[in-house]
This record gives C-alpha cells, sequence and structure tokens, in this order.
C-alpha cells in the first residue's frame, strides 16, 4: 500500500543525541508509481516536491525528523527544535539550490 506523507514532526522523536540539524528540498521518486510501497525520497533543492527536517544523530547517521510543505514550515520546525534542546541548524539557512546534490533516503 503506498504511504503517505503526513506533515509536521514526527511523534514521539526523540532528539537526544542529535549533533546539529539540516533542512532540505526533497521529492519522493515514487510518487506516480500506483504500486509503489512505501516511498523514496531523494535530496534535491533544486525542484523539491517538500522539505524534510533532518538530524545528524552522534552515530554520524542522518535522521529524517519531519516532513513539510514549504521551506519556511521546515525552518521554523528546525527553529522551534533548536531551541528547545540546543541542537544547532547549521545549513537549513545558508544552503543555496545551485549547490544541490542528491542521496537517497528509503523508507
Amino acid at each position: 500500500m503506498k504511504s503517505v506523507i503526513k506533515w509536521g514532526l514526527y511523534p514521539n522523536e526523540t532528539y537526544d543525541g542529535l549533533l546539529n540539524l539540516c533542512v532540505h528540498g526533497v521529492r519522493d521518486e515514487w510518487a506516480n508509481d500506483p504500486n509503489a510501497d512505501g516511498t523514496n525520497c531523494v535530496i534535491d533543492d533544486k525542484d523539491p516536491q517538500f522539505f524534510s527536517l533532518y538530524g545528524l544523530r552522534v552515530e554520524l547517521e542522518y535522521e529524517c525528523l519531519g516532513d513539510f510543505a514549504t521551506r519556511e514550515e521546515a525552518l521554523n520546525a528546525a527553529n522551534t527544535v533548536s531551541k528547545a534542546h540546543n541542537i544547532p541548524v547549521t545549513c537549513a539557512m545558508t544552503f543555496r539550490k545551485e549547490d544541490s546534490h542528491e542521496t537517497i533516503i528509503n523508507s
């Protein structure tokens, strides 16, 4: 069954052990595939379908903390988490579309 993106911070998320926060544009490569089971999200700051907030864990693995319809909503969530948990936002404010890169994130 196709996953539906739920907007906002994921419930029951723990922010312990996060080194930093980062916002990126994202697209779901399987969004138009009715037979896809789940999502196949790719970071795409040039032509995003939505925006995600990521946290870098002490194990040096990024974890998606939430999905947002707009960049502004994702940045607001990043700032809220940053202030509440004293975690720096390291790439949300300065990332330029010209610097886009792709990373596969499956869920």
